[in-house]
């Protein structure tokens, strides 16, 4: 790892990430992109398609400079997208916007991590950010996921039933306390309920996964309440 993102590693660090689970999840650094802007117009891309992707705002200008990447990875190992986060600049977080190869609307963060795990329990976890779809995974609970509450949608659902072809089928749901994602996962809830056992997963303290992990706590830790609760 480079000396200049010393301050993005120690943080990465903090939150319980070993260097060999990030390299495993393929996170990175945005950092001076004029040599990639330089090698994609010269062999594969124009201008106009580099900029039709979302991650420059002109040729040789990134606009998610200095952020932490994580990359967005579909089924077939291929990244469609990133999202970046910073340390010090508002957005905190910012995300790739739709493009020929990335919609968010069918799109579930490491499926293919999660997918042998999904169909021996007959489950799949929801989560809200991509960290704590790292902290799920890499402590046992490996059917889990990231998806965009925001842009939840039928097309996710029909994505969860061919996952779970059998009648019996669960989607836990693990949310914020705050009051948008509550919203966001009451719909989400509306949405699934007709097709799917639906619970609400959470720690006993209302910490999110990654914070959850990062303090010691297990798996056993965890509460599980049902919708109607």
């Amino acid at each position: 790892f480079s000396p200049v993102w010393k301050d993005y590693l120690e943080y990465l660090h903090k939150r319980w990430l070993t260097d060999d689970v990030i390299r495993m999840y393929k996170l990175w650094f945005a950092t001076n992109s004029y040599e990639f802007i330089a090698k994609a117009q010269r062999e594969w891309y124009t201008k106009e398609e580099i900029i039709s992707f979302g991650i420059f705002s002109e040729a040789g200008h990134d606009k998610f400079y200095k952020r932490i990447m994580f990359p967005l990875i579909d089924y077939r190992w291929f990244i469609v997208g990133f999202t970046w986060r910073s340390l010090d600049s508002d957005p905190k977080y910012l995300n790739s916007s739709r493009s020929p190869i990335y919609d968010k609307s069918t799109f579930l963060y490491w499926l293919d991590k999660a997918k042998p795990f999904i169909g021996p329990t007959n489950a799949i976890v929801l989560v809200e950010w991509q960290m704590d779809t790292i902290a799920m995974q890499t402590n046992d609970v490996q059917h889990t996921v990231w998806v965009s509450w925001t842009a939840f949608t039928e097309e996710h659902v029909i994505i969860l039933e061919r996952l779970m072809p059998n009648i019996w089928r669960r989607v836990v749901l693990w949310f914020d306390s705050d009051e948008a994602w509550i919203k966001a996962t009451k719909r989400a809830i509306d949405m699934l309920s007709s097709k799917f056992e639906i619970s609400v997963m959470r720690s006993k303290l209302w910490k999110d996964a990654s914070e959850h992990f990062q303090i010691g706590w297990k798996v056993s830790d965890f509460e599980l309440i049902s919708d109607t609760d």
